[in-house]
């Protein structure tokens, strides 16, 4: 599966192959969850929309890992 990344300091948010945002989309706190266990995508809506917006721009440049 191919898996790209967009992060903000400690906040990581992955486009997965997955369904929903939820899953589409999985977010995570890296500094509180370095084991990716827990994503906070429902309880950090700001977050994941600000990070959501600078992985589709990277995308659309070709630029996201």
């Amino acid at each position: 599966m191919k898996c790209r990344t967009a992060s903000s300091h400690q906040i990581k948010i992955l486009a997965t192959s997955g369904r929903g945002p939820n899953a589409k989309f999985p977010l995570y706190n890296l500094r509180a969850d370095p084991g990716e266990a827990t994503n906070p995508f429902t309880e950090e809506p700001g977050k994941a929309k600000e990070l959501l917006a600078v992985l589709k721009a990277d995308i659309a440049r070709g630029r996201s890992r």
